[in-house]
């Protein structure tokens, strides 16, 4: 506690954010354009990136997908 709040060290004391609805949808349509600048990287540069580069490009493509299936789950659709 500090000075009658609960810090949640979590986000550096940082007072929580909540989100509405329309700003998860934003997200949401960001994300989803992310996932797709993602996927397009992957295929124009296959032939390029050694297998390494290739993993990070899939990892961060993974993350996004893992982000949108949150989204899903909690009902915000775009």
């Amino acid at each position: 506690m500090h000075n009658g709040m609960v810090v949640d060290v979590r986000t550096g004391g940082a007072p929580p954010i909540t989100s509405s609805p329309p700003t998860l949808v934003c997200i949401r349509a960001e994300l989803e354009t992310a996932r797709k600048l993602l996927n397009g990287l992957s295929f124009a540069a296959y032939d390029k990136l050694d297998g390494a580069e290739m993993y990070d490009l899939g990892a961060a493509e993974g993350l996004v997908a893992g982000a949108l299936k949150k989204l899903d789950a909690a009902g915000v659709t775009s």
